[in-house]
């Protein structure tokens, strides 16, 4: 379209002002595109957005065809599976509309027709088929849902056979697929027989019907089913390899073995045999008791019997059933008797299993045992109820007689005392009877007769005696009823001599036994007297009146009674062998001990003592307090003295002597220092030694303690006024000692190691005693400036530099007096923007609580001037005659330049010249005026008018 404005006035216009534009076409609407569900097509409809000459296609960015432009729908034939996205246009005089889009996935794949699906005798799987497409990338074969190893297939594959499967039901499938698109699978069901077992063997064992099988596993089966004659006799687990079956009767017999496996049997393995033979029992007990009973017991062979004939001496005497495993006969006539045991099926008899055995005699009747009068002697009697041939005797299990067969006594001489049991047996060939018995006891044992029963002064007992009979087991001594310790004595013995014996009248008693059989004893007495104690002494016991008393116990004593002067004074139990008695008196003492056992009494033992010492007192206190008053106390080893005498440092106290009863004293107060005590007690004209100690009276403290903290450290200066001449002084800060000074100090200085209160006293020491100050408390408030602030500029931004000291809360940095900022307390360097190219000045102030730290200041100015020393011409960082002469060599003999040319401008002109090399002599060799600043320390032009330039000067930081 074009456009055109004419403006106009009254009739008169404007020539008109054109522009042109385009309308967009109006694109088509409602664009769908629908996939088929069984082909590889695309419906795309619209509805057109404008009259259009004609209708573009484009899929996947690439035009497929233009259609009429009256056209609503296209159907586009694609070449197989995927997601295709198309544009449609409108097309009206080669302008075309806006694209509207619309996207499809074609998901379809031509399945494949199955036309074989079988699995032969050999649970080899096979299948053909006809393709569906020809434009498979692959064909996966499954196997009950799960893809065979070969798989994938390729794509124009038609067939397919599988290795050997396992037994039972299978599934298979064949699915093609184009990419990742796939066909609908076509499946098919085959059964895998199951194989059969190998090797079966029937094995029967001679005279059993026992049928052993055994056969190979081809398969690992999940049970073996086992028939006979076609009917089900075992079903075992899968992996058994054997079986034994007991035939059931005389026969023929058809045997088979089949595999079981996820519901399926194999073909059965087969074997035949035949059972012809009846097998005989084993004989197990053969036996006729003493009742002339048999007992007969046999284990059954590997057969079924109809029944077991038992036969006695060759005669039926009884028909048992088949199951039978025991006979017990009828009472049997004494004598040798024969058994067998004939087992049978039918009319077939198994082999006799046969035995033999003896039935008893009956025991002789009405055996009688009894005492003769002869010592230990025994009279047998009894009756036999037949002929025997032998007569057998036990005493004790033991035999002591075989006789004739008509022996109807015995008598028996028994070896010595005790309980005896005798046995008779009748005898016929091998064979006895069971015993006749009856029992007797023999008790009687001869006693001893004593000879000498004697006690010496040694306190030994002398024993003699005969004996009864040539030898006992032994001989029982009693020593009051008690066994000796040698007890019992031989049997042979006829003495015996004892230990020494305890004081006091004893019975004796010897009683011979033999086994368990006694004497009745033989018995006498005698006596022994107590020994006196010995060895008994008397002494006085150091500074006391204790005496103390020893002695040797000549016995063990009940009681020791002992007497003072014929008065008793003490009766102690057990076995003490001393005594500490004490008197109330000096003086001789005469003291006597004897000891007693029961209702004896031993001699009397005497000694004699004498007391002369008076014992001196025990100091429990000495001290002296703050007062200087001395405070003792003491304690006696005796109830009172005459008196008590009290010296301080060798000067009898003016109350001397004090009452004899006086535990404690107290003095009029004493000068400072060590003083002795001395305590001395006396009775009449005896007295004890001096007992002493020792105390200290302190000194008066230090006076006018003042403390004054510095203005410019952290240091506190400390002063006083001495009270006495001490020994030392200690200084306490804050409780604890800091210092130790000589006793004449009377000031001191001490450093903190931080801000803050501090309480301070100082004591005056003399000996073990300090008198303490009164104390005085100072506030430190001291903080250290920054340290090593160096100061450069990097084109127009100052940059600091710094060592912190201490630990700071944080810093401050001003420029030229105004604040630049407030750091952590850790910061040591900083960067500062420059406002101007003048010189400035920086200041770093550490802070700590509210304390704040002196200025430490630096000079820095812009645009890179650097900070020098002026007159230093070579760099070196002195200024000496070499500085001059580097800055004439450069003026007249063209050698190098100074490195920072300004340090070579000592008069701050303008220029380099002569005249610079004449004020630097000048004031090296004349004592003229110094190098214009920066002079003598590091810094900068301050004038900056005249700068000349500083590329080079690495002295100043």
């Amino acid at each position: 379209h074009t456009f055109a404005l004419r403006p106009s006035i009254g009739a008169y216009r404007a020539a008109a002002a054109q522009v042109s534009g385009v309308a967009p076409l109006p694109p088509v609407s409602g664009l769908t595109c629908t996939a088929g569900t069984n082909n590889w097509r695309i419906t795309l409809g619209w509805t057109a957005g404008w009259t259009y000459d004609a209708v573009t296609i484009v899929r996947d960015g690439v035009q497929i065809t233009s259609l009429a432009g009256t056209a609503s729908s296209y159907n586009d034939n694609l070449a197989g599976p995927g997601v295709y996205a198309y544009q449609v246009y409108g097309m009206l005089a080669g302008q075309a509309s806006l694209g509207a889009a619309c996207s499809a996935e074609i998901v379809y794949v031509p399945p494949v027709t199955l036309t074989l699906c079988q699995i032969g005798q050999d649970r080899v799987a096979r299948l053909t088929w006809t393709n569906g497409a020809s434009t498979y990338d692959r064909i996966d074969i499954l196997l009950d849902g799960a893809a065979v190893p070969e798989s994938p297939l390729p794509g124009t594959t038609t067939a397919y056979t599988s290795a050997p499967l396992a037994p039972g039901v299978h599934t298979l499938a064949v699915r093609p697929a184009i990419g990742t698109y796939l066909a609908a699978p076509r499946e098919c069901t085959g059964t895998a027989i199951v194989p059969a077992p190998t090797n079966l063997a029937c094995t029967l064992p001679a005279e059993s019907w026992r049928v052993a099988l055994s056969w190979t596993n081809t398969w690992d089966y999940e049970g073996i089913t086992i028939t006979r004659n076609g009917a089900a006799i075992a079903a075992l687990d899968g992996t058994a390899t054997a079986h034994v079956d007991v035939a059931p009767a005389l026969g023929s017999y058809t045997y088979q073995v089949l595999g079981v496996f996820g519901g399926q049997s194999s073909a059965p393995a087969s074997c035949t045999l035949s059972v012809t033979v009846v097998p005989p029992v084993t004989l197990t007990l053969c036996e006729i008791d003493e009742e002339r009973a048999a007992h007969l017991a046999w284990t059954l062979g590997d057969a079924v019997y109809d029944g077991i004939e038992v036969l006695i001496d060759a005669a039926l005497a009884a028909t048992l059933p088949g199951t039978a495993t025991s006979y017990d006969s009828a009472v049997l006539a004494p004598g040798a008797h024969a058994f067998a045991i004939r087992p049978f099926a039918g009319a077939t008899r198994a082999a006799d299993a046969a035995c033999s055995a003896e039935a008893p005699p009956p025991p002789p009747a009405g055996l009688q045992c009894s005492l003769r009068p002869t010592l230990w002697t025994v009279n047998l009697s009894w009756t036999n109820p037949l002929a025997y041939d032998q007569v057998r005797i036990l005493r004790n299990d033991e035999e002591i007689f075989a006789g004739t067969g008509a022996t109807t006594s015995y008598t028996d001489h028994a070896p010595r005392p005790g309980a005896y049991s005798y046995q008779v047996l009748g005898c016929l060939g091998s064979r006895c009877s069971d015993p006749a018995t009856c029992a007797i006891e023999l008790t009687e044992v001869p006693p001893v007769s004593i000879g000498q029963c004697d006690i010496g002064s040694d306190r030994v007992l002398q024993l003699a005696w005969s004996n009864g009979i040539e030898s006992y087991d032994g001989i029982a001594l009693l020593i009051d009823g008690l066994p000796a310790p040698e007890s019992p004595l031989p049997g042979t013995a006829a003495s015996y001599a004892s230990a020494p014996l305890v004081p006091g009248t004893h019975t004796f008693a010897l009683r011979p036994f033999i086994g368990a059989y006694q004497a009745e004893p033989a018995t006498c007495s005698a006596a022994v007297v107590l020994p006196m104690p010995a060895a008994f002494t008397c002494a006085t016991i150091g500074e006391s009146w204790d005496v103390n008393l020893t002695w040797t116990n000549g016995w063990q004593y009940g009681s020791v009674t002992i007497l003072r002067d014929g008065m008793p004074v003490a009766v102690i139990t057990g076995a003490p062998t001393n005594y500490v008695d004490t008197v109330f008196a000096v003086g001789v003492y005469e003291y006597s001990i004897y000891g007693s056992f029961g209702v004896l009494n031993s001699e009397t033992a005497t000694c004699t003592a004498e007391i002369t010492l008076v014992p001196p007192v025990e100091i429990t206190r000495c001290e002296v307090d703050a007062q200087s008053t001395a405070h003792l106390s003491w304690s006696s080893t005796i109830e009172a003295y005459d008196g008590i005498e009290i010296q301080i440092d060798g000067v009898l106290t003016a109350d001397s002597p004090l009452p004899g009863t006086t535990v404690s004293y107290t003095s009029a107060p004493l000068g400072p220092g060590g003083h002795t005590f001395t305590i001395q007690a006396f009775i009449g004209t005896h007295r004890s030694e001096p007992v002493s100690c020792e105390s200290f009276a302190p000194p008066p403290p230090p006076a006018g303690l003042l403390c004054a903290a510095s203005n410019s450290n952290m240091q506190v200066a400390l002063t006083w006024t001495n009270g006495w001449a001490y020994d030392s002084i200690a200084v306490y800060r804050n409780s604890i000692t800091i210092a130790t000074l000589p006793g004449a100090e009377e000031a001191y200085t001490d450093t903190v190691d931080a801000n803050g209160s501090y309480a301070y006293i100082v004591a005056g020491v003399l000996g073990d005693k300090e008198a303490q100050s009164e104390g005085c408390i100072v506030r430190v408030t001291y903080v250290p400036k920054p340290e090593q602030l160096t100061c450069h500029s990097v084109g127009t931004a100052a940059e600091l530099a710094w060592v912190n000291p201490i630990a700071y809360d944080e810093i401050e940095v001003l420029r030229d007096g105004a604040t630049v900022g407030i750091y952590a307390g850790d910061t040591q360097s900083i960067q500062d923007a420059l406002p101007d190219e003048a010189p400035h000045q920086y200041c770093v102030i550490g802070r700590l609580g509210r304390y704040a730290s002196d200025c430490a200041s630096c000079m820095v100015q812009a645009g890179g001037i650097r900070p020098f020393i002026r007159g230093d011409v070579n760099a070196d960082g002195i200024v000496n005659i070499a500085d001059p002469i580097f800055l004439l060599g450069y003026l007249f003999r063209s050698e190098r330049p100074p490195p920072c040319l300004e340090s070579a401008n000592l008069n701050n002109d303008t220029k380099l010249d002569i005249a610079d090399a004449i004020w630097a002599l000048g004031y090296l060799f004349r004592e003229e005026k110094p190098p214009m600043p920066p002079f003598p320390e590091c810094g900068v032009d301050i004038e900056g008018g005249n700068y000349l330039g500083c590329e080079i000067y690495t002295t100043c930081p």
